[in-house]
């Protein structure tokens, strides 16, 4: 079925998307002649109309110039003035006097504070408003004046409390400061008081506070910005441990496992230093001293000395390959040599030791003249490397 569409304003035929090319052409035809009735209707309205602008003269409308005259001739003679008015009295007016309708005029009076039901103005001598108004522009303060009042109240005050709001902000915006202050210092002790007379103080109880004249003891931690003289005295832990460092904070549980610190174990009776470790845990740490010195005790290094918890282990190691002591004390390196080598019975078997793996020194060789069983041994110091340059290894034991 069609679709009969049209505009949304004049309702005109228009072609629609369902319609077929005929019926769309029969009602497009149909527009056209509706269009052209409604442009001849504009036409013929605009035609009765008069331009947008024109000259015409006063003459050439007519009436208008007789309407003109007698609106001039009815306001000619009017009164122009008070004094003119026949229903009004001005006899002696002067400046600041008001007008009052009195017995049937209105009649100029002077202007009194009781007429705006108000009190006469304190201070002035007359009532008469414009004389009050008079005597005060006379003695008002000028801003010199002003300027100067203010000066005098606002003295030597910073520029910070100035001015009222600032004074009011220092104060807290409280309107009774003074019976605040006066209560707050009604708590505080007197200057002849002590604190150890009161039974609080900042707020906690004086028991919770050390004291130099008795034996304290503090329950929470406790940081000293500066350095602590005990004058000779002990500086006791109760089997606590010496904090150098801990990487979690000076007040840590301590369960990290970078801590520098050194310990006393009651059970093995043995200090340990230990750093970049657990807490309380084994000593790993090295001590440096210019000079090492034990009197009147034996110095016990326990696992220190070589051989002691060591044990030979024959090792299967390559020439010119370098090795590393990655045991916490040093160890002993011993290789036999075989004679059969490519440098057999000329020169040399060597040992050599590194601190860095680049520099090498000798430190043990044989020259056995191909006959097998020249050895050569040498100390590794923990972390060192050790390696032997030469193709004639036979055996080869480490004691570690």
């Amino acid at each position: 079925m069609p679709t009969d569409a049209v505009t949304q304003h004049k309702n005109l035929p228009k072609p629609h998307v369902d319609n077929d090319l005929d019926y769309d052409m029969a009602r497009i035809a149909l527009m056209v002649d509706m269009v052209d009735l409604l442009l001849n209707g504009i036409d013929s309205a605009l035609a009765g109309k008069a331009a947008s602008a024109h000259d015409h003269e006063i003459g050439d409308v007519t009436g208008l110039q007789n309407a003109l005259d007698t609106l001039t001739n009815s306001v000619t003679g009017l009164p122009d003035t008070l004094a003119a008015l026949q229903d009004t009295d001005t006899t002696d007016v002067t400046q600041g006097m008001m007008l009052q309708y009195l017995t049937g005029k209105w009649t100029a009076i002077v202007a009194k504070a009781a007429f705006f039901g108000i009190d006469p103005i304190s201070g002035l001598t007359a009532n008469n408003v414009q004389e009050a108004l008079s005597s005060l522009q006379a003695t008002k303060a000028n801003q010199a004046d002003i300027q100067a009042a203010l000066d005098d109240l606002v003295g030597s005050a910073p520029g910070t409390l100035d001015t009222l709001n600032e004074l009011a902000t220092a104060l807290g915006n409280d309107p009774d400061f003074a019976t605040t202050i006066t209560g707050q210092i009604a708590g505080k002790l007197g200057v002849g008081d002590k604190a150890a007379d009161s039974d609080l103080f900042d707020g906690l109880d004086s028991s919770q506070f050390l004291r130099s004249d008795e034996h304290s003891s503090a329950t929470g931690q406790v940081t000293f910005t500066a350095g602590i003289n005990t004058e000779g005295k002990d500086v006791t832990t109760n089997n606590g441990a010496f904090i150098a460092n801990d990487s979690d904070g000076p007040f840590s549980d301590r369960s990290g496992t970078n801590i520098d610190h050194f310990w006393h174990d009651d059970s093995s009776n043995a200090w340990h230093f230990v750093s970049d470790g657990p807490y309380k845990s084994n000593g790993n740490s090295r001590l440096f001293s210019a000079n090492f010195r034990v009197t009147g005790e034996a110095l016990d290094l326990e696992n220190q000395f070589i051989g002691k918890g060591q044990s030979w282990r024959s090792v299967s190691r390559s020439y010119n390959t370098s090795y590393r002591n990655t045991h916490n004390k040093s160890m002993m390196v011993c290789v036999t040599q075989n004679g059969s080598g490519s440098t057999a019975g000329n020169n040399r078997m060597r040992l050599q030791l590194s601190s860095n793996n680049s520099s090498w020194i000798d430190v043990g060789w044989s020259n056995d003249n191909n006959n097998w069983g020249g050895c050569i041994s040498a100390i590794v110091p923990p972390g060192w490397y050790y390696r032997v340059p030469d193709n004639q290894i036979a055996l080869w034991r480490e004691l570690y």
